[in-house]
């Protein structure tokens, strides 16, 4: 065991592999005052994990312990660069305070318990004094801890709050097959409509930027089911009232993302799948944050040529693929558009309905 101190840090670490060709060191405890900064903005991106540093499987082409290859990542797949103890309570960005957390867990329960810790420690500063976090591994060669414990301590030294040991284990992809009632009624309109979507024709849309026809719209159905009213049934059943409308330059708002990823899983047997073929071994997508998670792409970027909105410019891919298209600008395949039904293209007129999605209440989970 060795301990390493910085700033407002301590984190106790251990040894673990085979010592070859060099020794390989895990944290186990990291643990400090809580302090709550102003301000986190503007920082790195976290340091690489120091498990993962004088790791022989980074030389193995991005191949690690994890069965499935994370191809062109410094770590394991559908991993982040956790902090033990977060920035925002006073923690250290050093890589000893780093480990491989999976995404949904990073930034679900783990990240949520760092928020709560510092909102109130600005309510209840004399009650709360320290912070530990403690991560357990299931053997002597694993990088990425299966179980994680985050605790905050008074100033006697005894808990205020503690977590338990919480699960961080990998999720799979899910196959849910759509069966509610709006979903039943989706399916029915697509397998209703025969033919391709060609938005530009629509006077309302002529300037919406979108690929060249001839390129895959995998969407471009929901433009037309929109703009002629049947959606309204769903739209009116998810309680979305007012809709901003189509645009360049805009983001997908949550409600139309709902509807690419409910009729991506109709056309695939309840599977979330990627769009590209290029997508690599991230074909199947989690419904939840990672490498392989889905997001709703715009094919034509937002962020570099102002793409629109519309259905017709989205399409559903891997977290990584996304990552990997901004950083090179990926081109999408010259694909027809009619691998997704029909061949004529059919028209319709413009029914602009108002829809707006109600944002959910959230409650922070209070502490004990």
């Amino acid at each position: 065991m060795t301990t390493i101190t910085h700033g407002n840090i301590m984190v106790k670490l251990e040894p673990y592999g085979d010592g070859k060709p060099t020794q390989r060191w895990r944290p186990t405890v990291a643990s400090g005052f809580i302090q709550v900064p102003k301000s986190t903005k503007g920082r790195k991106r976290p340091p690489k994990a120091i498990a993962l540093l004088n790791n022989p499987t980074l030389q193995l082409a991005g191949a690690y312990n994890d069965p499935i290859k994370a191809e062109g990542l410094d770590r394991p797949l559908n991993t982040d660069y956790g902090h033990l103890v977060g920035l925002k309570i006073g923690g250290s960005d050093i890589s000893g305070n780093v480990v491989p957390m999976y995404s949904h867990f990073n930034q679900g329960v783990w990240l949520t318990l760092e928020a709560m810790i510092a909102a109130l420690k600005s309510t209840q500063k004399d009650a709360m004094h320290g912070v530990a976090a403690f991560a357990q591994y299931d053997d002597k060669n694993s990088e990425i801890p299966s179980r994680l414990r985050f605790a905050v301590l008074r100033a006697n030294g005894k808990a205020y709050y503690d977590s338990g040991f919480l699960p961080n284990i990998p999720v799979g992809p899910k196959q849910v097959r759509p069966c509610d009632e709006n979903a039943l009624y989706l399916e029915k309109k697509l397998s209703e409509w025969r033919g391709d979507y060609v938005i530009e024709k629509e006077n309302a849309f002529k300037n919406v930027k979108v690929p060249a026809q001839g390129i895959l719209r995998p969407y471009a159905v929901l433009d037309a089911l929109y703009l002629r009213g049947d959606l309204n049934k769903i739209l009116t059943a998810w309680n979305i009232r007012s809709f901003g409308g189509f645009g360049n330059g805009l983001e997908f708002e949550e409600w139309q993302q709902r509807l690419i990823y409910l009729v991506n899983r109709i056309r695939n047997d309840g599977w979330l799948k990627s769009d590209q073929r290029g997508d690599g071994d991230c074909e199947n997508l989690l419904d939840c944050q990672g490498d392989q998670g889905a997001q709703v792409d715009h094919i034509v970027s937002k962020r570099v040529a102002s793409g629109s909105n519309a259905f017709s410019n989205a399409q559903v891919v891997s977290r990584r693929y996304n990552g990997k298209k901004n950083a090179k600008r990926v081109k999408p395949p010259q694909l027809s558009a009619s691998a997704v039904g029909g061949s004529a293209p059919i028209l319709v007129s413009s029914n602009q309905v108002e829809t707006k999605q109600d944002t959910p209440d959230t409650e922070m989970t209070s502490v004990k």
